[in-house]
């Protein structure tokens, strides 16, 4: 169920395309690294104030039944909504939280500047903010080639540091030849 236009009222008959997307493009720095990159989101709303953002994450969750679950909500679920979110200046989280038979029974809002103190007994945000830090720096160190047709994986092993490998020639190119062509 959407809504076409900005006044219009929401087509509840017809069904719900899921492949519609609406995209941006973010720059932003986390100490001396500037980033830029693209996401994904759900949706926007009227801005209530000028200079706010008016994107809203969108989520379904089963509903939370027991303790264990919801010390796993905030430990693992909240920690991704927040990075997802904070990261491309989405101001709040709606989530609906559904049976088992998928029909939502209630929502609720998440502002994400709050939602680390929500989860402060299991993760920090300054500790995800040093890590990443930490690991664009690696980065850096490692992605020394400027060549649009390498690239590098890294992973990390169970209870071991990231490695960065670069992968063999025309493998795994990421870009088409045509692409690279065009801007050479």
């Amino acid at each position: 169920m959407g809504k076409d236009r900005k006044n219009g009222s929401p087509d509840a008959k017809s069904p719900v395309n899921t492949n519609k997307e609406y995209g941006v493009i973010v720059r932003s720095r986390l100490n001396s690294h500037s980033l830029v990159y693209g996401a994904e989101v759900d949706c926007m709303e009227q801005c209530s104030y000028e200079g706010s953002k008016p994107y809203v994450e969108l989520k379904t969750l089963r509903n939370i039944t027991s303790d264990r679950q919801y010390r796993n909500f905030c430990r693992f679920k909240l920690l991704k909504w927040w990075a997802q979110s904070f990261l491309i200046g989405i101001p709040k989280i709606i989530c609906g939280f559904r049976d088992d038979d998928g029909f939502v029974g209630h929502l609720e809002t998440f502002v994400v500047q709050d939602i680390p103190k929500l989860s402060q007994n299991y993760w920090s945000a300054s500790s995800c903010f040093n890590f990443c830090n930490e690991f664009l720096a690696f980065v850096k160190d490692c992605v020394t080639e400027d060549n649009p047709c390498v690239v590098y994986e890294f992973y990390r092993p169970a209870g071991k540091n990231i490695i960065c490998k670069k992968l063999p020639l025309g493998h795994h190119q990421i870009l088409p030849d045509w692409y690279i062509n065009h801007w050479n």
